[in-house]
């Protein structure tokens, strides 16, 4: 289990066998696939943000990035699916919390708040370097 915090919230999330059934039952989409399709969009993304190779990124190169930090039409280079990245937390939140009531991913997402993108790179990078590192061990350990 790890936490992240998204939105000035704290979520709890856990990449278990489990949260590839919810994905699969909410989503009907194999989360391992869309994982690797978004991991690669994000890593560019985190990449060319920070002027550094995808392998050496570093946690605190991200934090605190925003709009300013470059070129918003670099956006368009870029494969990002922030809804994609959110359906996968969501099913590991779910995972982590099995036998206690859990909100749709509607629901779930609303009540999260405002969110931006860019600032929330961090967050969301953490989110996929979980389902990476639980789902895709050999994967995490090159860079995925």
């Amino acid at each position: 289990m790890k936490e992240i915090k998204i939105c000035e919230k704290t979520i709890r999330v856990r990449a278990t066998p489990l949260a590839l059934f919810f994905y699969r039952k909410e989503f009907k989409s194999d989360l391992l696939s869309d994982l690797i399709k978004l991991s690669a969009g994000m890593l560019g993304l985190a990449a060319a943000v920070t002027g550094s190779k995808i392998e050496e990124l570093k946690a605190e190169e991200l934090a605190g990035l925003n709009a300013s930090s470059f070129d918003m039409a670099a956006l368009s280079a870029f494969d990002i699916d922030v809804i994609g990245i959110m359906q996968i937390t969501w099913a590991m939140a779910k995972a982590d919390s099995l036998g206690e009531r859990f909100p749709s991913f509607e629901k779930w997402f609303l009540d999260l708040g405002d969110f931006d993108v860019l600032g929330g790179l961090p967050s969301l990078l953490a989110a996929l370097e979980v389902a990476a590192s639980g789902f895709l061990r050999r994967g995490a350990q090159q860079g995925l």
